[in-house]
């Protein structure tokens, strides 16, 4: 997925603000918890970043181009190589199952 397409979707899904941290990550976060990240530049750029449930966990980093997300990933994050042939609405649908796992986990007056 590229950098415009991966903004106009998380920034179509409820409550999402979108922010450049760690000086090469494009972090989506929902009610100031992160959902997706694609790091924008360097060694890794191209690569997408997401939270997926623990039964998920194991069945997306036994595919080709996907690993568990360096620093994420005891929370059930894995990354996603910008050549590991995933279709673009595969990606899509994992963004906006990432969205609903963290938005679920907010409190309810930060839900509102």
């Amino acid at each position: 997925m590229k950098r415009k397409p991966f903004e106009a979707q998380v920034l179509a899904l409820p409550g999402t603000t979108l922010d450049l941290k760690w000086g090469d990550d494009l972090v989506a976060s929902v009610g100031g918890r992160m959902y997706a990240v694609m790091c924008v530049s360097g060694t890794a750029a191209g690569a997408l970043s997401f939270k997926v449930g623990q039964e998920a966990f194991l069945a997306w980093t036994d595919r080709p181009g996907v690993r568990p997300a360096p620093y994420l990933a005891r929370a059930y994050w894995v990354q996603v190589a910008p050549d590991a042939g995933i279709a673009p609405r595969e990606l899509a649908a994992a963004i906006r199952a990432s969205h609903a796992l963290v938005a679920a986990g907010l409190t309810r007056a930060v839900r509102a």
